[in-house]
């Protein structure tokens, strides 16, 4: 098993069962103010795919001119949309740590 995956569960008394929401939940525990949050990683990796759908080296060329579409090409949108399409091993739970550091400013610690 994943231990990775149940550690929200681990953390909760047994007498308060937990749904996923994807967002911070406080848990209760010795330590105040602790916070877990369980990743969705496949919804992360949709709403990836789709920042990257709407992304297209024209549309960027269009609106910021022809150096920042050359810069798109540079980066590779096109590798970086054919990766998205059959991801690696492992890039779903880098994307789906994006989701993590959305909550930087609002928490001491990640």
């Amino acid at each position: 098993t994943d231990p990775a995956h149940s550690v929200i569960d681990a953390l909760l008394a047994e007498d308060r069962p937990h749904k996923s929401s994807g967002e911070p939940t406080e848990v209760y525990s010795e330590v105040p103010c602790l916070y877990a949050m369980e990743v969705d990683t496949e919804l992360a990796m949709d709403s990836w795919r789709d920042a990257l759908d709407a992304l297209d080296v024209a549309s960027i060329g269009k609106r910021y001119g022809s150096l920042a579409a050359e810069a798109a090409k540079g980066v590779g949108l096109s590798e970086l949309k054919a990766l998205a399409s059959n991801p690696p091993p492992g890039i779903d739970e880098l994307v789906g740590l994006a989701q993590v550091l959305k909550y930087r400013d609002e928490y001491d610690r990640i």
